[in-house]
């Protein structure tokens, strides 16, 4: 019987005017891929293993309506997000963010 994998508990959110797209951390997959609607363009990103082990991805969207689709192995998660644009902080900011959320997942949160 094979082994089931676990979900990936997608999830996405605002940070300061971007999307935070988040989940479960995969260490165990080389490639995934991302499809977001952000309001009606698409866009497709291929993520690497580094990038699926992170479990988090930040997105300038330029729309108030999101879809996320995330798709790793045969795994196939879909969230939506609705809320109002918001001027984004500083690039550097941003980085410290970045940094948290990092952190946060080494310390298993």
């Amino acid at each position: 019987m094979p082994k089931s994998l676990d979900p990936l508990k997608l999830q996405a959110s605002d940070l300061d005017g971007k999307l935070l797209i988040r989940w479960m951390p995969v260490r165990n997959a080389q490639t995934g891929q991302l499809h977001i609607m952000d309001g009606t363009k698409a866009i497709d990103v291929t993520l690497d293993a580094i990038q699926l082990s992170r479990g988090f991805y930040l997105f300038a969207r330029q729309a108030v309506n999101n879809t996320v689709q995330l798709k790793v192995d045969t795994r196939e998660e879909t969230t939506s997000f609705a809320g109002p644009l918001t001027t984004p902080r500083s690039s550097a900011d941003l980085d410290q963010t970045e940094s948290k959320i990092k952190a946060e997942r080494q310390d298993g949160r």
